[in-house]
């Protein structure tokens, strides 16, 4: 296969991305006609570097690119809440490889050493995050950054290009600050169905939870090595934290806080004591548990039950505007996420009178009501779109008008900065 090659001095068009499908399907001649058993270490070791390479540049194209989507508000007319998630939900990567992909090629332009490494497959996107944020706060440092980047792996990096950063605030207290007004707790479930949190927050905050964690943790260790078990650390402070959260009374009783948990499960399910392919037993916001599991939670008394045949809601109807309890739940089982399609947000979501507003319809059923993020949420009430369908085939009328003039003009006529 033979194909042009772009002029990359006089800069990429449109047209020019003619030239990457070739590239691409010529890629994937080679991929699919890849026999690893067929190499040897060097020959294997030469792909990894070769495919690392495509891999970083391919990265830095997406980044640049993301970035005017970005710019343009393109990402907008899709009813997206921001640019990272409309590059989430169009490559299906994270939203903070997403969040670098947008922020990154920004701080590049102040760097044109990085920039020129970056483009040219040297530097992996998270190498060229941390290294564009310390070089940002120092710029004198970005020679050394990049030289760190080729013979250290990822964390020293990370590490030193934090310690870069510090030194270069002046203001410590106002770093602190920035740092504390940046906390947050993100919590979500992976692909095999583990619980997964990430949190950041000032080092104090941090020290304080770790304290707290550690003798729980000692002692959780001690008991497990009386019983002849053994446990890693890193699953020792999990359990540490879990008792915390708990709490003990000072006879060593669990005193659990007030809450309540909605679980979803198929009625068939549910009796059997274990699911089938198809069927459903998870807890709303946190993903597929054991039917055992759930049962469980019935005995300590913290399950709201939900009323299912097969895996349908039963419906359920009040006339009044407030969402009596039992609806309620029944909309949380049946909508866990954001109904917009595409959008999985599943934090904060706001109940949605969908086909009729209350004040003509005078009812609140479960088919009338749908859980939307926030975001969409407005769109739809503003009338930027409308909700079409119904649970489990949902969509989207956007409305073109409105919409431009959310937006602005035409994504083409913005002018790049």
């Amino acid at each position: 296969m033979s194909f042009a090659v772009a002029d990359v001095s006089r800069g990429s068009t449109d047209a020019d991305f003619e030239v990457l499908e070739d590239v691409t399907e010529w890629l994937g001649i080679v991929v699919r006609g890849l026999e690893p058993g067929a190499l040897d270490g060097p020959g294997a070791a030469t792909g990894v570097a070769v495919f690392a390479a495509i891999e970083n540049m391919a990265a830095a194209g997406k980044a640049l690119c993301a970035t005017r989507v970005a710019r343009t508000r393109h990402w907008r007319i899709a009813g997206d809440r921001t640019p990272a998630h409309w590059v989430a939900r169009t490559t299906g990567c994270s939203i903070a490889e997403a969040m670098a992909a947008t922020q990154v090629p920004e701080r590049l332009g102040a760097l044109p050493e990085t920039d020129a490494q970056f483009r040219a497959g040297g530097l992996t996107l998270a190498q060229t995050r941390h290294i564009t944020e310390a070089a940002s706060a120092d710029p004198r440092s970005e020679s050394h950054l990049l030289e760190l980047a080729h013979r250290e792996p990822l964390p020293v990096l990370r590490d030193h290009c934090q310690r870069v950063i510090a030194a270069a605030c002046e203001d410590d207290e106002a770093r602190y600050r920035k740092v504390h007004d940046g906390r947050y707790l993100r919590s979500w479930t992976n692909a095999e169905g583990a619980f997964r949190m990430d949190i950041s927050g000032t080092p104090d905050a941090g020290a304080e939870v770790m304290a707290a964690l550690e003798p729980i943790a000692k002692r959780l260790g001690r008991q497990a090595r009386r019983n002849g078990c053994t446990a890693r650390k890193e699953a020792l402070l999990f359990d540490a934290l879990v008792e915390l959260c708990r709490g003990k009374d000072a006879d060593g009783n669990v005193q659990r806080p007030r809450f309540s948990i909605n679980i979803t499960a198929d009625r068939d399910a549910w009796l059997r004591g274990r699911t089938r392919s198809g069927e459903k037993c998870e807890i709303d916001g946190a993903g597929p548990i054991p039917v055992p599991v759930a049962h469980a939670l019935v005995d300590d008394g913290v399950l709201n039950e939900v009323g299912m045949e097969g895996p349908d809601v039963v419906s359920l109807v009040s006339r009044s505007r407030y969402i009596p309890a039992n609806v309620r739940r029944a909309v949380i089982a049946r909508d866990p996420v954001c109904i917009w399609p595409g959008c999985y947000q599943r934090k904060d979501l706001q109940f949605h009178h969908w086909r009729d507003d209350f004040s003509r319809s005078r009812r609140t059923s479960l088919d009338d009501l749908c859980r939307a993020c926030t975001f969409h949420h407005d769109l739809v009430t503003k009338g930027f779109a409308k909700l079409i369908g119904g649970p489990g085939k949902w969509d989207v009328i956007i409305d073109a008008r409105q919409n431009r003039m959310r937006t602005g003009a035409d994504p083409p006529a913005l002018p790049i900065d």
